[in-house]
């Protein structure tokens, strides 16, 4: 097998998953209520003649000549030795569980939003035991050294360990809280009062796409849409298809998830199309993808710069519900800490206590120590002790989020390691740029063009931490988001 056989093969496996895509997208947007079983049976199909494709021994013998070649170059060989070492992981696991994980998926995700609609957790437990019990199975199959959680880790963050995230919260959480403590300390205005005001769905969605378009998503490669739990996914770099969540007297949250997914999307087109179905060309890495989603959403929506230039278009777009409101009032909202029952909607402080928490219900799940029917009990306990909330019912509590219906343990780590890897690459970009003034003029195309280069070209060459290494020339480091949010919420002191 020489290097284009390798690649057309990929390309083949990559055509599938992007078929499958394309119904996964179907199945969270249009997608009649009464059409979960077949569909089911569908991606199932798919998703074994993908696995199986990919499991080939041919295509694995071949794989082992390719590596042989001397006349590769090191580009070429560093694709060939990640597939490789993906190759040999695939091959633990045998397509009837592939296929059978997609079926089970699907009609979770019917049961989780009938559940969440009703807000019962009865409803969907069924279906999550069985999750449960497979990423058991998944965990087993793969193999791990220390933890079950690292076998599941690895799909989202290649590299990642359980012991590491652990000693990342451990750094992270104290200082939060104490972050957070003096924040909520020092409110003296009532910022919450824009809330009482509607904000009509039409003009929030235009506002959307207005939005999308002016950071940099290109709407001849992609769409935008609306879901009950905002997403990205890409068919392939010329086709990104994003959604969002509006809620009417939500208006900035409804900005952050159309920004968030934005950054996600626009990864996707950053994506060389040369590189289609290598690992150059895939973002399989979620901690860097989460880092292009928070830093647009965070580090450059949520900035005072951000705001200079968002404010004449928001008084333009709701001029009776803003006709009062001054651009440090808006900013202020947009920024407003406090605790809250959705994640999405978390300001960029309370946020990862959110994370903290799934990340333990998730291990515990794992090993036994936790039990499914216990999930919204310790749900509940952990939102008091960590936010100090009382959850008033399962929608506002367990079942806020997709992942679990979707199959996927082991992602919600990559939320807050994206964060934090956010913070320093836009410390390394504004060494280069000066993104501020750019940022307030709505110059947004240097900005991206600087993630293209060195975020999004490398594709998933590179691990998250060995690409951050990479650009920022030293290890993932909290302490730059810890800096940043200091220097946000006091900037005196900063």
């Amino acid at each position: 097998m020489n290097f284009a056989t390798y690649q057309q093969t990929l390309r083949k496996i990559t055509d599938l998953s992007g078929a499958a895509a394309v119904l996964g997208w179907d199945t969270e947007t249009y997608m009649p209520s009464g059409s979960h079983a077949l569909r089911g049976q569908q991606l199932g199909t798919l998703s074994s003649m993908a696995h199986s494709l990919f499991t080939a021994e041919s295509f694995g013998q071949g794989l082992q000549t390719l590596l042989q070649d001397p006349s590769l170059t090191p580009e070429q060989r560093q694709n060939v030795h990640i597939t490789q070492e993906e190759y040999e992981r695939a091959r633990r696991i045998p397509a009837s569980f592939v296929e059978r994980m997609a079926s089970l998926t699907t009609l979770a995700h019917q049961a989780w939003a009938r559940a969440k609609t009703e807000k019962n957790f009865a409803i969907f437990a069924p279906f999550l035991t069985q999750v449960v019990a497979m990423n058991q199975e998944k965990a087993q199959l793969l193999g791990y050294e220390h933890h079950p959680y690292d076998a599941l880790l690895h799909d989202y963050d290649r590299g990642m360990t359980t012991a590491a995230v652990e000693g990342i919260f451990a750094t992270l959480l104290p200082a939060l809280q104490e972050l957070i403590a003096q924040v909520m300390a020092g409110l003296s205005v009532r910022m919450d009062f824009l809330e009482e005001r509607a904000y009509p769905h039409d003009e929030q969605f235009q506002l959307s796409k207005m939005l999308s378009a002016a950071v940099g998503f290109d709407f001849t490669r992609g769409r935008l849409d609306e879901a009950l739990h905002p997403f990205s996914t890409s068919f392939h770099p010329q086709d990104v298809r994003m959604t969002t969540r509006l809620d009417p007297y939500k208006l900035f949250d409804g900005i952050g998830s159309t920004i968030h997914e934005a950054g996600h999307s626009m990864h996707s087109q950053g994506l060389r199309l040369e590189h289609y179905g290598l690992p150059q060309g895939t973002y399989s890495n979620l901690s860097t993808a989460e880092s292009q989603s928070r830093i647009w959403e965070n580090n450059i929506g949520r900035s005072r710069a951000f705001m200079q230039w968002l404010y004449p278009l928001l008084r333009a777009v709701f001029p009776v519900q803003l006709h009062d409101v001054s651009e440090e009032e808006c900013y202020a909202a947009m920024n407003l800490v406090r605790p809250d029952y959705i994640r999405v909607e978390a300001d960029e402080l309370t946020y990862h206590m959110h994370i903290a928490l799934r990340f333990g219900i998730e291990k515990d799940l794992l090993t036994g120590a936790l039990l499914v029917a216990e999930v919204p009990e310790y749900w509940n306990t952990q939102m008091q002790e960590l936010l100090g909330m009382e959850v008033p019912h399962d929608a506002l509590g367990c079942l806020q989020d997709v992942h679990w219906a979707h199959g996927s343990m082991g992602y919600f780590p990559t939320y807050s390691l994206g964060t934090l890897y956010a913070a320093q690459y836009m410390v390394a970009m504004q060494r280069e740029l000066d993104a501020d003034a750019l940022i307030a003029r709505g110059e947004f195309a240097p900005l991206l063009q600087w993630l293209r280069e060195h975020i999004h070209t490398p594709g998933d060459l590179y691990t998250a931490g060995e690409l951050c290494e990479r650009v920022t020339g030293e290890p993932l480091n909290p302490g730059y988001f810890l800096r940043y949010a200091r220097e946000k919420f006091f900037p005196k002191a900063g």
